[in-house]
């Protein structure tokens, strides 16, 4: 695996079931066989991002944070 690719962020699936997702853009261009690494959920990553922002206790950061999630929506 080439992990110096970046992740991209990509919709999943379809109607209702459709998500947003990270993926390693070796994954997508090259397929499985190139990555094993799998998808990340979306809602997952932000809310660990939230918990270790929240944990830093850095309040001015926190808010940043929010501002960007809303922002890139």
């Amino acid at each position: 695996m080439n992990a110096a690719r970046k992740f991209t962020r990509k919709h999943w699936g379809t109607g209702k079931y459709k998500k947003p997702i990270w993926i390693f853009r070796t994954r997508t261009e090259d397929g499985k066989k190139a990555c094993s690494m799998p998808t990340l959920n979306d809602e997952k990553l932000q809310e660990a991002l939230v918990r270790v922002v929240s944990w830093l206790g850095d309040q001015q950061s926190f808010d940043g944070y929010i501002w960007f999630l809303n922002v890139h929506r």
